[in-house]
């Protein structure tokens, strides 16, 4: 049993000192296995007992936020209520939590990559719920709107880790919901 406490330690250090570094350097490609192992206080070798390189922690943080958006879009698609507010504020507690590393994933080079993998599976998770009650002409309305509704959203969180909206991720929750609303009355 301790050893499992200490392999949790171990990540739960790995990734606030990797998240730490990507606030002080702002660029994944900047910062080493060496650094993070430093900053955390282990072994090399238990950095790789955990994770296979740097690109590894990303996955990692990629993974858990897409697992928690389709459990959210899942739950959403059941209910059919129409509200995205539970939706909207537990990606904005998820973000928040993380911001710093978010950030960086959103403003680097390889941005594209995360951020057409967080459309697409926002799109399809909503969009599964559709698939077999609906004619196709009706499917790809639905197609539409949904790929609207995401690229907003998403590309409005992407506006404010860039800087280019002057509010707190809680305030554009706010407006996302309000907005979310208008559209769906």
């Amino acid at each position: 049993m301790a050893e499992y406490r200490n392999a949790i330690r171990s990540k739960k250090l790995i990734r606030t000192s990797f998240a730490s570094l990507i606030k002080e350097k702002g660029d994944i490609s900047k910062i080493t296995v060496k650094e993070i192992v430093s900053r955390a206080g282990i072994s090399k070798s238990t950095f790789y007992c955990h994770y296979q390189d740097i690109y590894a922690i990303i996955e990692e943080f990629d993974q858990e936020l897409f697992v928690l958006l389709e459990t959210t879009l899942i739950s959403f698609n059941k209910n059919k209520q129409g509200d995205f507010t539970p939706f909207i504020e537990k990606v904005i507690t998820t973000l928040s939590e993380n911001e710093s590393l978010y950030r960086c994933l959103i403003t680097t080079d390889t941005s594209n990559y995360f951020i057409n993998k967080l459309k697409n599976k926002c799109v399809d998770t909503l969009m599964s719920g559709f698939k077999n009650n609906l004619t196709p002409d009706e499917y790809n309305n639905k197609l539409i709107e949904i790929s609207f509704i995401i690229n907003g959203i998403l590309y409005s969180i992407i506006d404010y880790f860039k800087n280019n909206i002057n509010s707190s991720l809680s305030e554009l929750a706010d407006k996302i919901n309000y907005l979310l609303i208008k559209i769906t009355e």
